[in-house]
């Protein structure tokens, strides 16, 4: 009977897939002053052939307060290939927390479903260090007119400047430093 012949024919292609791209992958803001911001960007970017579906933009870590968005971004986004978001944020010194953040993106990429914005500064806040940190009289005979001061020493080893605010007697007549 009849047979076919037999053919080889090659076949070559590239998976097709959505690809996350992070750029740049830190926000750093060095030199930023206590009372002062700045806002940076990262671009988000689908640099696959399928569409790329970011399903959350979630601010894990804000640094004790210290980082925030500038604009609020949308929650989900659908980017085709080589379209991109930003995401802008930004920074304003505080004096309390680490003053570090983390910003995770969540998406359909099959390598890399998530990806993280780290968020970074080189704020030191002020720190003061008083020293003796109690004081003693001793025995103390009251003769009118007389007095004894002994003294205490304060000194800001932080970077940022140090305010003092005022300096007040607490009910034990204690004295408190008010920064």
């Amino acid at each position: 009977g009849e047979y076919a012949e037999q053919y080889a024919v090659p076949i070559s292609g590239t998976a097709c897939e959505p690809e996350i791209d992070l750029l740049p992958t830190v926000l750093a803001y060095p030199g930023v002053p206590y009372g002062g911001n700045e806002t940076k960007c990262a671009s988000v970017t689908n640099t696959g052939c399928w569409d790329l579906e970011i399903s959350d933009i979630l601010m894990t870590d804000d640094g004790g307060g210290a980082y925030s968005w500038n604009p609020l971004p949308g929650t989900s986004h659908v980017l085709a290939l080589e379209e991109t978001v930003d995401l802008c944020v930004q920074y304003s010194p505080q004096l309390t927390g680490d003053n570090e953040g983390e910003i995770s993106i969540h998406s359909n990429d099959l390598v890399d479903s998530t990806v993280i914005l780290s968020l970074t500064s080189s704020f030191a806040p002020p720190d003061i260090d008083c020293q003796p940190e109690s004081l003693d009289f001793g025995q103390v005979d009251l003769v009118e007119g007389q007095s004894e001061v002994l003294t205490v020493i304060c000194r800001n080893l932080g970077p940022e400047t140090l305010e003092i605010e005022q300096i007040v007697e607490d009910e034990r007549k204690m004295l408190k430093v008010v920064c």
